[in-house]
């Protein structure tokens, strides 16, 4: 059974939006769907039994039962325990964070096992990659840490910060979503170390990121997902040439182009 009590779960707005009961239930039942939603993610679902279901939603067992009638469509019995009711799709959320936290564990496992090579390029990851980097970062009263360290370490996590996030393990969550989200698996790991370096340099934006790549791909929709992706763009050639600052408005034949430039350069350099 997977674990509760995960911090967050995804909410896909336009899945939200384009559900039946979603654009035609009442403000009244909305929030009392979200409830319902916030303790069946804590609780690992909702009891069936509607007297516990009142209680664990701290509601009347009249005004649950009330709202049930019309919030209870979007709950169907546990598969692992028919005593609970569970939301399907946030279900499948539930399977995803927790395969993201699996992954953030091996992560964490496989660094120490990167080549020395890597290591030393990645040096500047872990002057603030723990609660007391961050604190040296900012200012440590610490006498084994002098003035210059403290210097190299503030202008270290400016960069991180400069770049969207809060340290490197908030990175290194981030970019396990968004290689398990990209069709294409090749060469990540050299897309890693081409955006370490971009953040090093004051040369990336998560922000800035996330807005390009979602018009790279919904421009390119329909060719990323056919065959399993097997034309989809590898992350790789994402970050190296820049694409996600190309928006919408820049012409699909001139991408094309660019990209059969760079097939023609791979197929010669095989």
């Amino acid at each position: 059974m997977i674990p509760t009590g995960y911090p967050y779960f995804r909410w896909w707005l336009r899945d939200a939006e384009a559900d039946e009961f979603y654009r035609t239930a009442s403000d009244a039942e909305i929030g009392f769907f979200h409830r319902c939603l916030n303790r069946s993610w804590d609780s690992g679902g909702l009891p069936a039994d509607p007297a516990k279901r009142a209680i664990l939603l701290g509601k009347t067992r009249a005004y649950a039962d009330k709202m049930w009638k019309a919030v209870g469509t979007k709950f169907i019995a546990s598969e692992l325990d028919p005593s609970r009711l569970v939301n399907s799709k946030q279900e499948s959320e539930r399977s995803y964070v927790h395969s993201m936290s699996e992954r953030n564990s091996r992560a964490g496992k496989t660094r120490s096992k990167f080549p020395t090579s890597v290591k030393q390029s990645l040096d500047i990851r872990y002057s603030t990659g723990s609660a007391n980097g961050r604190q040296h970062a900012y200012g440590s009263d610490s006498d084994s840490v002098s003035n210059t360290e403290k210097e190299k370490n503030q202008k270290v996590a400016a960069l991180w910060e400069s770049a969207g996030f809060l340290g490197p393990e908030y990175f290194d969550e981030w970019w396990l979503q968004v290689v398990a989200n990209h069709p294409n698996k090749n060469r990540n790991t050299d897309a890693y170390m081409e955006i370490q370096g971009l953040i090093i340099t004051g040369q990336f934006s998560r922000v800035e990121f996330e807005s390009g790549y979602f018009q790279l791909r919904e421009s390119k929709a329909d060719e990323w997902t056919k065959e399993g992706g097997k034309y989809c763009t590898n992350l790789y050639e994402i970050v190296h040439n820049r694409l996600w600052k190309f928006t919408a408005e820049v012409k699909d034949e001139w991408l094309r182009e660019l990209e059969l430039e760079q097939a023609e350069e791979r197929r010669q350099s095989a």
